[in-house]
């Protein structure tokens, strides 16, 4: 038996250069207008960290302590064929009369899903991103499942970055080539949602997820994002985009707390276990650490 594969879009968000600046480049139905409008507006701003428009402002020493702890799982039809995946290769070794070492309850409900942690703090910038999946054994032991996981856990500050890879528990250290920073913050541009609108998104809809505001916005196929609004005065934008998907990794500029794909389709549910603000910060869980089965 094959162990599957899962594509876990896990990306290095370089937290201290302009690379946060850049227009992500996705490619949907109607979006290569918007994005020439939004690479447009950015060549009018003369650095990373220009001052914001609207009242908003840039990320900096002003803003308060966040952490963002998200779950995201990949369905298919509202079904995680992952750990349908697991649990068909589980059956056919118990019929088979196979010597069988299952996985854990808990460990079984992480197969097809992810974890995502965000830290943000005065001078300070951290996320941890992990996703799991399962793997079969070799040989006689091919029935002997264990639990997967993949993803790195980085952190910044005015002095160092510090990476350590989840698979592997490599650890790299290295100096920041700039100062910290989130990107230019504008408030949602009237032109820019005139296309969004005229591209078939609905929204916003005001709602409330993890005792966060959030603006609500719904594709034309039926999926829908909920972007965090109460963080406008740091920063985070508003600003809707496509359908949330978990290969793009975080994005700092745009805290998504509830996503959810259209029905009969392939896609990510995000939702948010919690959101903490002005909270004390957990330094030592902000700091890289070893991977673990059922996460940090």
């Amino acid at each position: 038996m094959a162990t599957p594969t899962r594509r876990f879009g896990f990306r290095n968000r370089q937290l201290g250069n302009c690379a946060e600046c850049r227009v992500k480049t996705r490619t949907t139905p109607g979006r290569a207008q918007r994005l020439l409008w939004a690479a447009g507006a950015m060549l009018t701003t003369a650095s990373c960290t220009p001052a914001a428009k609207d009242g908003a402002q840039a990320v900096g020493s002003e803003v308060p302590v966040i952490y963002v702890d998200r779950r995201i799982e990949t369905l298919d039809s509202g079904r995680n064929e992952y750990r349908a995946g697991y649990e068909q290769g589980l059956a056919a070794c118990i019929e088979g009369g196979r010597p069988t070492a299952p996985l854990g309850k808990e460990q079984v409900e992480l197969i097809g899903t992810a974890r995502w942690q965000l830290w943000v703090a005065p001078g300070r910038r951290a996320v941890r991103q992990e996703a799991w999946s399962y793997r079969f054994g070799t040989g006689l032991d091919i029935c002997n499942f264990s639990l997967d996981v993949i993803g790195d856990h980085s952190y910044y500050d005015e002095t160092q970055s510090v990476r350590l890879d989840l698979s592997t528990n490599e650890r790299t250290i290295s100096t920041p080539d700039a100062p910290l920073a989130t990107g230019p913050a504008h408030a949602p541009d009237a032109q820019y949602l005139a296309l969004v609108r005229k591209e078939g998104y609905t929204g916003p809809i005001k709602r409330m997820v993890a005792g966060q505001p959030c603006d609500e916005w719904r594709s034309p196929w039926g999926a829908t994002t909920c972007i965090w609004s109460g963080g406008t005065q740091w920063g985070f934008t508003t600003q809707p985009d496509d359908q949330f998907m978990e290969m793009e990794g975080v994005d700092l500029h745009r805290i998504v707390l509830q996503a959810e794909p259209a029905a009969a389709s392939i896609g990510d549910r995000l939702s948010t276990e919690k959101f903490s603000l002005n909270a004390p910060l957990d330094l030592d869980r902000m700091l890289p650490t070893l991977a673990t089965k059922g996460g940090q």
